[in-house]
């Protein structure tokens, strides 16, 4: 008898796992589905976000105008796009603190000097330049990138704003090599207060030419 009821009830455990094996394979599935739902939608509200905030800089930004300089010896074009340099992309490393490093995110102060924007002063976000208060100057902010040792006494601090990229209609990124080298090229750039920036687009021998939309 108890053998009996040993296998009724085994039998029973049997019948309720296959029953509850299938709910629970279903389960997992529908889960696993609302979590890939949920980071695409997550991943879609940062992009968003991404694009939004650049395209409100682009359009409500100050804008103004940077002379484009050669950057020797290297080729500037890189398949569909070109790499742009400044004249504040080589700050002075001894206009900073001492112990700046790379990566740190610095504060660089821009004037007028008879039509061009010209470096005034260096800072950070803690110490902002004195010189980025004067009026009409305006900040920009960057990164460090490296330190160089081709000036005297501390070297120069190269320096990534973001603008350093355009991309350019296919056939059309050696030309504008050809005339960044003969400095006929002037970059619009976007700033925020805060000193962020965005590339809007190039002049180039006259003719300006727009960013392209992100999509």
């Amino acid at each position: 008898m108890t053998t009996s009821k040993s296998r009724a009830v085994t039998g029973a455990h049997a019948i309720g796992n296959r029953g509850a094996s299938p709910r629970f394979a279903k389960f997992v599935r529908q889960r696993r589905i609302a979590l890939l739902a949920a980071a695409a939608l997550a991943q879609a509200c940062v992009l968003g976000w991404m694009v939004w905030e650049r395209e409100t800089l682009l359009s409500q930004g100050r804008e103004i105008a940077l002379d484009v300089v050669p950057v020797d010896p290297r080729s500037l074009f890189r398949g569909d796009y070109v790499i742009l340099s400044y004249e504040m992309s080589r700050i002075p490393a001894a206009t900073l603190p001492q112990d700046i490093r790379t990566g740190d995110r610095v504060l660089i102060a821009l004037a007028q000097r008879d039509g061009a924007w010209v470096v005034t002063g260096a800072g950070t976000p803690a110490k902002p330049p004195a010189a980025a208060s004067a009026p009409g100057a305006v900040s920009i902010a960057g990164h460090v990138q490296h330190r160089t040792h081709d000036a005297w006494p501390s070297g120069n601090l190269v320096v990534r704003y973001g603008i350093e990229s355009f991309f350019v209609p296919e056939g059309t990124g050696k030309e504008i090599e050809g005339n960044v080298a003969a400095r006929k090229v002037i970059a619009h750039v976007a700033l925020r207060r805060d000193g962020t920036a965005a590339l809007k687009g190039l002049t180039v021998d006259g003719v300006r030419m727009e960013m392209p939309p992100l999509f």
